[in-house]
Order: structure tokens, then C-alpha cells, then sequence
């Protein structure tokens, strides 16, 4: 700092090159940390390890979905009623003037449930969000 009180040229340059570099560091070890590798499991042990799958406590029903047919639209009387219901709770809420977009598959069977603006392209909510925090 000069007697004026104001920080030199050379004391901001300096302040943004180890600002930068800290910066950097930060982010590389944030994105490059290395995995905690798995502990063995002590006999007993009411802990599950993340990288186990819950089957045991979460049954889930295998798929019976043939990706190499095209997905057909459901013409059952329930998934109608609650496609119009979906489509109701979005017309009658306050964002009804928002751009939706609604595609619901059973993973059941692979049928589409409800299909709303579906095939439109949107802007990632994220992506919205970061531009919309730069303008």
C-alpha cells in the first residue's frame, strides 16, 4: 500500500497471480481428490458401504423394457387420468406462463405415461442458472 492508502499495480498483479494460483490448487484438489479406497466390513456391522447396492433393503423389480422397439404412447384409462391431472397442476399453477416440459416413462414396461411439449429442447435449469447469475 502507498502512503495514499491505495494498493500499487504491483501489489494487485501480485494479489491476482497467488489469488489465481490458489484458485487453481483449490479446484484441481476439489475435482481430483482421490477416492477414499472401501474398509472392510466388521462382522456385525449394522453399516451398508455406499458402493453396495440396497436390493436387500429396496427390492426393485427387473425392467421389462426392449430398447430396440420404439416407446409407445399408453392408452390405458389411468395413465390418461393422470396425465390430465399433471397437465391440471401445471395449467393452475402460478408458473403456468413457464415453458414445461414433461416426458414420464414406466419403468415398468417402458410405456409413456404422460408426454407434455416432449419433444421441445430445453436449456438445462443449471446452465439457465449460471448465465442468469452472470448477466
Amino acid at each position: 500500500m502507498n502512503k495514499a492508502g491505495r494498493v500499487s499495480k504491483e501489489d494487485y498483479l501480485r494479489l491476482c497471480f497467488f489469488g489465481g494460483i490458489f484458485y487453481f490448487v483449490f479446484i484441481f484438489a476439489a475435482c481430483y481428490r482421490s477416492q477414499p479406497s472401501p474398509s472392510p466390513q466388521q462382522p456385525g456391522s449394522d453399516d451398508v458401504p455406499f458402493s453396495e447396492p440396497y436390493s436387500e433393503a429396496f427390492p426393485i423389480p427387473a425392467p421389462n423394457i426392449n430398447l430396440a422397439k420404439p416407446l409407445q404412447i399408453s392408452d390405458r384409462a389411468e395413465d390418461i387420468a393422470d396425465c390430465a391431472k399433471i397437465n391440471r397442476l401445471i395449467d393452475q399453477s402460478e408458473y403456468t406462463n413457464s415453458r414445461w416440459g414433461v416426458l414420464v416413462v414406466s419403468l415398468h414396461d417402458g410405456r409413456i405415461t404422460c408426454a407434455r411439449e416432449a419433444r421441445k429442447l430445453f436449456n438445462p435449469a443449471s446452465i439457465q442458472k449460471t448465465i442468469s447469475a452472470f448477466e
